[in-house]
């Protein structure tokens, strides 16, 4: 059974500096028609920093859409064109410096998410 609908046209609703909307037209399997609309965003990368007896570091972060502090692993928008291996080995020295913080620096892994991030969307 094929899933896949295949966009018509697309139309940009708001370019923005982070994220990006479209509203596409698009041809069902079926044959119907429908419109679409679609978040670009460049994606991200969250760091999993473990200390010597596996805590996991979570940090605290205002987050605009929200208009509230959540809790949540450390984490940061991808750029285009570097790797998000990269992005976690920077990444580690943003984890706060506090004396009881210091050991999450020893074991750490890049986790990469596309999906919706508390960042832009609530």
């Amino acid at each position: 059974m094929e899933l896949t609908e295949k966009t018509l046209s697309s139309e940009k609703i708001f370019d923005g500096v982070i994220l990006h909307i479209r509203r596409d037209q698009v041809e069902l399997p079926g044959g119907g028609r429908s419109v679409r609309e679609g978040v670009d965003h460049p994606g991200g990368v969250c760091v999993l920093a473990l200390d010597g007896e596996d805590r996991v570091l979570i940090v605290s972060q205002y987050r605009y859409p929200y208009n509230k502090v959540l809790r949540e692993l450390p984490a940061g928008k991808l750029e285009l064109k570097v790797e998000p291996e990269v992005l976690a080995e920077r990444m580690k020295h943003f984890v706060p410096k506090k004396k009881e913080l210091t050991g999450y620096l020893k074991r750490y892994a890049a986790l990469v998410s596309s999906g919706a991030s508390g960042a832009v969307l609530n």
